[in-house]
């Protein structure tokens, strides 16, 4: 998408944020409100694959069901008309991820580390009440923000890769075929290396 293109005729796409293996995360604004936002879109090369879109549009249908301070917020998602791109908009975030100061060697005393974990489990906490196991969480997935009073706000990201657990059972909805894995190879737990069903331990790990 080019600078200054409107996705779904509502948000005005600004400039790149980042790049992903899947698509890209510009900066766009809410027309109908001048709100920035963060807007995902797929790479169009991907819309051939359908196991990919349907990934893509599960991280927002599984973001969209969590509302939780700690938990990034899902405004919209669909596909664009003129484009045929599809696009997530979410909340716009400022500050770093937690990989971020770690490479920086940002002293982090045990105090703020454990506040910021706390955090991260209070996120957890209600998508694992919703049956959503996040399965790839990791220093890049933890944003952390510095608000105007001093305090810090931890916000989990993408669910991109996430698996719902229904009724209690190890019965789930999941995009991965069997035995394939999913997530980032020094993160993962054992038996999602293994390809065996999940819970919400995995998460812990």
């Amino acid at each position: 998408l080019e600078v200054g293109a409107l996705v779904a005729g509502r948000y005005r796409v600004e400039r790149v944020l980042g790049h992903g293996g899947m698509g890209t995360v510009f900066l766009a604004t809410q027309l109908s409100v001048e709100r920035p936002i963060a807007l995902k879109t797929l790479r169009k090369n991907l819309l051939n694959n359908q196991n990919l879109v349907k990934r893509f549009y599960q991280e927002a249908r599984s973001s969209s069901h969590l509302n939780h301070p700690n938990i990034i917020r899902i405004f919209d998602f669909g596909i664009d008309r003129v484009t045929s791109v599809p696009f997530i908009a979410m909340e716009f975030l400022k500050g770093n991820t937690l990989d971020e100061l770690i490479r920086a060697r940002t002293p982090l005393s045990e105090v703020d580390i454990a506040e910021i974990v706390q955090q991260v489990a209070k996120a957890l906490t209600e998508a694992h009440s919703k049956g959503i196991i996040h399965r790839d969480l990791k220093p890049e997935n933890i944003m952390i923000r510095q608000l105007s009073d001093g305090e810090r706000l931890v916000k989990v990201l993408d669910f991109g890769i996430s698996k719902v657990i229904r009724e209690g059972t190890l019965s789930s909805t999941s995009l991965t075929g069997d035995g394939s894995i999913l997530g980032t190879p020094l993160y993962i737990s054992p038996e999602q290396v293994r390809g065996e069903d999940l819970d919400f331990r995995a998460d812990l790990y």
